[in-house]
């Protein structure tokens, strides 16, 4: 069974202070990314929801 969950890669800031927005997608043990091509804030990603603030 596969879940999965949009997240922001912290692992990767970029020097605007933006990281890559991500679908990360569990299979058992192992995941894989993949990139949305959007990079936003941290302030502007809610974790909890996954939803996105624009404000």
């Amino acid at each position: 069974m596969s879940t999965f969950k949009v997240l922001l890669d912290k692992r990767r800031k970029l020097q605007d202070e933006t990281y890559p927005l991500v679908v990360r997608i569990y299979t058992g043990t192992k995941f894989k990314d993949i990139g949305l091509k959007t990079y936003l804030k941290e302030k502007e990603f809610d974790p909890a929801t996954g939803l996105t603030s624009t404000k």
